[in-house]
């Protein structure tokens, strides 16, 4: 998928769903835009939320984005 445009997300669903099909993991995911940090928080705080709420076990999502925001 080269943008999140709506003809490369539909190409994108259309190959997990075959992996699927075909009982092949999706073992990866390749970026090649990113885009400025645009969060006015600290690597460090961003690693103690994300431990926060890994401990809470109830937001994933929230707990991999911090993780990347802290790495990047």
């Amino acid at each position: 998928m080269a943008a999140p445009e709506p003809d490369a997300l539909r190409e994108a669903a259309y190959f997990v769903d075959r992996l699927a099909s075909e009982n092949m993991p999706l073992a990866g995911l390749i970026l090649n835009r990113t885009h400025p940090v645009l969060a006015d928080l600290p690597a460090g705080r961003a690693r103690t939320w994300r431990t926060w709420s890994d401990k809470a076990g109830t937001a994933r999502l929230a707990s991999a984005v911090l993780r990347l925001h802290a790495t990047g």
